[in-house]
């Protein structure tokens, strides 16, 4: 007896046997007419205490003379950590943690006594609790763990409180005058230290103010520091270090371009230390990312 068959043909066994793709489905349960009341009255509560945070926040960012101008690159920062890590994140399940409602309606709470009051600390504080409270209520803890790095890297859109500020401030104004002074007499020109902030040449004399500080230098490389622990995934005990090494990094940095300003004003005039304090801050850029890159790849970071 003839019995034909039709032959397997190479491309179709190949198909047979591919495996297929999983798809990622983010299962979200289903929500009752309660639940899109609440969730209304919780982004109402999430908008109507914090806009005046953000209106706040938005021209920190854009002040030519402010010191949060790193601010407007958090949400690019947070959606590139996101789109690295996503393959990670789709494989933890999503559950809900109905408990922390109680943190969302803390966090809106401190948000609407902050407004009540006028404290940009609170308010900002208030958003921090709502923000995590809600990823909570949400995701669910696991979720809310793995996502902790981006949560932390929001609060750098957010500027410090005036005291922390100052301190901050103060302190890097008298160690970059120290560390330039140290520097100069290093290399020769005897410089004299007037104040705590004002160094003086033999024909040249600057104040270190505020703007000078490292303050702005210090904040923006904390912030990339921050980013690279996640994208490197790092451990606890690399991302301490990351952060002990870039505060000094940044402060010797920034006595380096006090120091060149110095030089600059003694030998070639007033216009040129001012030309160098303007464009020497890119310069002071390129030499602490470079440090920051550099320190990465120390504690293990090869991409």
């Amino acid at each position: 007896m003839d019995i034909s068959q039709e032959p397997i043909t190479q491309e179709s066994s190949a198909e047979e046997t591919k495996p297929e793709k999983r798809k990622f489905q983010l299962k979200i349960p289903e929500l009752e007419t309660r639940d899109w009341v609440l969730i209304a009255l919780l982004v109402f509560a999430a908008v109507a205490p914090f806009w005046r945070m953000w209106e706040y926040a938005w021209d920190q960012w854009f002040k030519d003379t402010g010191y949060y101008q790193h601010g407007i690159f958090v949400p690019l920062l947070i959606g590139y950590m996101l789109w690295r890590r996503w393959e990670d994140l789709r494989q933890i399940s999503v559950n809900p943690a109905t408990w922390a409602i109680a943190v969302v309606v803390l966090g809106a709470l401190v948000g609407w006594w902050g407004s009540r009051v006028d404290s940009q600390v609170v308010r900002q504080f208030g958003f921090m609790v709502f923000l995590f409270g809600s990823c909570l209520y949400v995701l669910g803890t696991k979720m809310t763990r793995a996502l902790l790095m981006p949560i932390i890297l929001v609060g750098f859109m957010l500027p410090l409180p005036d005291l922390v500020f100052s301190q901050m401030t103060n302190s890097g104004q008298v160690y970059s005058t120290k560390l330039a002074v140290k520097m100069l007499d290093f290399l020769g020109y005897e410089p004299h230290m007037v104040n705590n902030s004002t160094i003086t040449l033999d024909n040249y004399q600057m104040e270190v103010g505020v703007p000078c500080s490292g303050f702005k230098l210090t904040m923006a490389l904390l912030m990339f520091g921050l980013f690279f622990c996640s994208i490197a995934k790092f451990n606890w005990w690399r991302s301490i270090i990351m952060f002990l090494v870039l505060v000094p990094v940044a402060l010797i940095v920034n006595s380096w371009r006090v120091g060149m300003i110095g030089i600059f004003g003694e030998h070639f005039g007033d216009a040129a230390g001012k030309l160098f304090h303007d464009w020497g801050s890119y310069l002071e850029l390129v030499l602490a990312y470079g440090a920051l890159f550099g320190l990465a790849r120390l504690l293990g970071w090869k991409e």
